[in-house]
């Protein structure tokens, strides 16, 4: 259920919540809570729904009931949307009066106060909530949760995402400049991986991927654009990812997240729902961040002794550089002037904005110190990516800005080269035996480390980063990654010790040097890191033996998709086919396992003539989809004129199939190869949903042979 609740500021607050209709009730079994522990506290936000009249949002009596006996009653009013917190002890009352201190926060929450009594700590089977209002209210429970007495092993963990912040941006990261000193002295206190590469060069297809330890169209969400569709949405919960917020919920832990960010919302249209039990949302640019800072001070007073994992989202110093004057003079004044007027305006404004940034942790560490938290939790410190802010590689392409002052277009190291720093709880410093990772790491790793770290398993083989925790606590384990996969805006690369290699999809390939440029070809950069480490120098026009390498590398580490398979028989004699193919879903790549040549190529339409020897072999034509669709058209001229072809589940020749096409797509869809596909005398082409199918149940396969039989028997297959 998400709140509207606050116009100014356009902040909603969105709740996994219960909803009770006046009259009803829900029960809650209790058996997982063990008899012998007692502090046991039930945790929701309400929220009121109106019947649309009388003048408010809503009214009613709330009462719990922990087995048949009566623990709680309070009666409910509330004129605008607005979430209110309660906590409520389970257990019975001694003296079995119903009464309970109140207190209320400058947010006008409602909080009971945890109290010091002794508390009957016999076994609890139910408990039982009943909602009733005689104007007809409904009543929402949000992030209704069971907290346990905090178990004094685990601890809190607080993951810190601040959007663009390149590695190079910190002064302890490289940068000459004095922006970073409280991050700096965290650093010094810190796990620090000193070379990490964000899996994604803009804030969606990063942020999933790790915190999901998977890349993000590896789950069926896109690259390209801002909104998610249903498809993609659908997809993307059909393949049941593995969530760091789910881990952590599952472990007892409060998850919540605060943000502005609607990449983590799924009623936005653009985002999908990871699993958090509470979403803060702050829409309001260049006023979010301070704001952002402040919810999360509420949140560590609110839950100071709870356990809990937070994502907080810092918008600073995301693009469009407006660092507050105090902060952008004071950078100025302490910083190397020779070496700050070598900086163009936009570079000395994110800056500032970095050194305000930093300011703000200074805020929220005294904080955490002032509610007993800062010795006591896991914090991290990332980015989502970093920022180009460099004319020498100046690639301007359509998408969303200026390549210069942005992000999502290259996979230049300035861009996808981010910090990720760890600080650990007090109890912990004396088993750290490795503070420093020199290597190249990804933040596909980022999930299973913190998991590591605190020792929640996690199924083997689900998530596809290293956990460098074992590392971290002078155990055998992983301590780099050889091989990193980012994905981009129509755009993918792979960087090892020795080479970067960036491909663009077809279509997508023609850049400019500038926005004024004249537009060129550009599908492939390879630079030589040992040569080349600034990648200034493009050499796959001139080093084939690192460019076939680098080739194979993305190949083995490809995209999940699904995929097109044209096979062509053989010729008796030498014969020339040219096919004209147009897909809908768009081209993310194309192979063929013999020679062709290339005639015409964008984002959905190929165009290719091969020369077939006479006595040679069958041939394959695999055609990757950007997006899952089946809609296709396919021309095949054989010698100069048209060839027949055979398509979809049972091979029916496209002319007879054209009807069967227009109603049902998916009939050329399926998971294996269909039927007489190897032994076709005719080109044969179907759909292979591997990436985004269902398996198919033993029922439709029945059904399936019966409607070839029918087919059959209609005389559209033919033996």
């Amino acid at each position: 259920m998400t709140l509207y609740t606050d116009e100014s500021l356009y902040i909603n607050e969105s709740q996994d919540s219960l909803f009770i209709p006046s009259g009803g009730e829900c029960v809650l079994k209790l058996e997982d809570l063990s008899p012998d522990v007692c502090g046991n506290f039930f945790q929701f936000y309400a929220a009121l729904l109106s019947n649309g009249v009388n003048g408010f949002f809503g009214q009613g009596n709330l009462r719990f009931f922990l087995d048949d006996s009566q623990i709680f009653e309070q009666n409910l009013k509330s004129q605008k949307e607005n979430w209110i917190r309660y906590s409520v002890p389970l257990k019975y009352r001694n003296n079995g009066s119903l009464e309970s201190r109140e207190t209320a926060d400058s947010k006008n929450r409602k909080l009971f106060e945890r109290e010091n009594e002794q508390e009957d700590c016999k076994p609890k089977s139910l408990l039982r909530i009943r909602w009733d209002s005689d104007f007809g209210s409904g009543l929402f429970l949000g992030s209704p949760v069971i907290l346990k007495k905090q178990n004094i092993q685990k601890k809190n963990v607080i993951l810190i995402v601040i959007d663009a912040l390149r590695q190079d941006s910190l002064s302890s990261g490289g940068s000459p400049f004095p922006t970073t000193p409280i991050l700096d002295s965290l650093s010094k206190e810190s796990i620090v991986f000193k070379k990490t590469i964000a899996n994604g060069n803009w804030t969606k297809p990063s942020m999933i991927s790790f915190f999901t330890s998977e890349i993000a169209s590896n789950l069926g969400l896109g690259n390209a654009w801002f909104y998610t569709s249903n498809q993609q949405r659908k997809l993307f919960y059909s393949k049941k990812p593995f969530t760091l917020p789910n881990a952590f919920r599952a472990e007892g832990y409060f998850t919540e997240s605060i943000m502005n960010n609607v990449f983590l919302m799924d009623y936005t249209s653009v985002g999908v729902d990871l699993g958090f039990h509470k979403i803060q949302q702050v829409g309001k640019d260049t006023l979010d961040t301070e704001e952002l800072v402040s919810r999360a001070k509420t949140f560590f007073r609110e839950h100071k002794e709870d356990l809990f994992f937070l994502h907080l989202n810092l918008n600073t110093p995301h693009w469009g550089y407006r660092p507050p004057a105090k902060y952008f003079q004071e950078l100025k004044d302490r910083s190397d002037s020779s070496l700050w007027k070598e900086l163009d305006e936009y570079q000395q404004k994110y800056l500032g904005e970095v050194r305000y940034t930093d300011a703000l942790l200074g805020e929220i560490f005294e904080e955490l110190k002032r509610q007993g938290l800062f010795e006591d939790s896991w914090i991290v410190i990332t980015s989502d990516h970093g920022e180009l802010l460099e004319k020498s590689h100046y690639y301007h392409r359509h998408f969303i800005a200026e390549t210069v002052y942005a992000h999502g277009e290259t996979h230049y190291e300035k861009e996808i080269r981010v910090p990720w720093i760890i600080r650990p709880p007090k109890s912990f410093r004396n088993r750290i035996r490795k503070k420093e990772f020199e290597d190249q790491v990804s933040l596909l790793s980022l999930t299973p480390t913190l998991l590591g770290l605190n020792q929640i398993s996690y199924p083997e083989g689900k998530l596809k980063g290293n956990d460098y925790s074992k590392a971290i606590f002078g155990e055998k384990g992983p301590e780099s990654e050889p091989i990193i996969y980012t994905e981009g805006r129509f755009s993918e690369s792979v960087l090892t010790k020795d080479f970067k290699y960036i491909r663009r999809y077809p279509g997508y390939d023609f850049v400019r040097r500038t926005r004024e440029g004249i537009p060129h070809k550009m599908s492939e950069e390879l630079y030589d890191l040992e040569k080349d480490p600034k990648e200034l120098r493009n050499v796959s026009a001139v080093n084939f033996q690192l460019l076939s390498e680098a080739r194979s590398v993305l190949k083995e580490n490809q995209l999940g998709k699904n995929t097109f398979f044209l096979r062509l028989p053989k010729c008796e004699e030498v014969c020339e086919r040219e096919i004209r193919l147009f897909v809908k879903g768009g081209i993310y790549r194309y192979d063929f396992t013999g020679s062709l040549n290339v005639l015409r190529e964008d984002s959905k339409n190929i165009t290719l003539k091969i020369l077939n020897q006479s006595g040679g072999s069958d041939q394959i034509l695999t055609v990757k989809t950007v997006d899952p669709s089946p809609n296709f058209e396919l021309q095949i001229l054989k010698n100069g004129k048209p060839e027949d072809y055979r398509v979809g589940k049972w091979g029916i020749r496209f002319d007879a199939a054209a009807e069967i096409l227009s109603i049902e797509p998916n009939y050329i869809s399926l998971k294996r190869d269909p039927y007489r596909y190897a032994s076709s005398e005719i080109p044969f082409l179907y759909y292979h949903v591997g990436f985004s199918g269902e398996k198919e149940t033993e029922e439709e396969i029945v059904m399936g042979q019966e409607v070839r039989k029918i087919l059959e028997s209609w005389g559209y297959i033919h033996q």
